[in-house]
């Protein structure tokens, strides 16, 4: 059984539904003070100021990507990836079970 519900909502809508705090006043105090240092910045504060996000994304994306195609791996490897990019539905029922296709002339 498949059900499926489609919600309109705006995303502060969908905040207050699910309990969560308005942060909005602290992001816009946090964005001017950033502003601020930006402005009145040398070229060392600048390096200082965006080398977590430059260095540490870098890092974290590179072992996210690693791990990405680690797990592919291993599941080409273990037999649950479908590589031949057909859909469940268009196979025969004992392919969809793991077992090859019998193997009959169409006649």
């Amino acid at each position: 059984m498949k059900i499926q519900f489609e919600i309109e909502m705006t995303p502060e809508e969908l905040r207050r539904l699910f309990g969560l705090p308005d942060v909005s006043k602290i992001q816009d105090q946090m964005l001017e003070q950033m502003s601020e240092k930006i402005q009145n910045a040398d070229l060392e504060t600048m390096k200082n100021l965006m080398k977590p996000f430059i260095f540490d994304g870098l890092k974290s994306g590179a072992e996210n990507y690693q791990h990405f195609v680690g797990t592919m791996l291993k599941m080409a490897t273990l037999g649950k990836l479908d590589l031949t990019g057909k859909d469940d539905e268009d196979m025969p029922a004992d392919e969809q079970n793991g077992k090859p296709a019998s193997r009959r002339k169409k006649s």
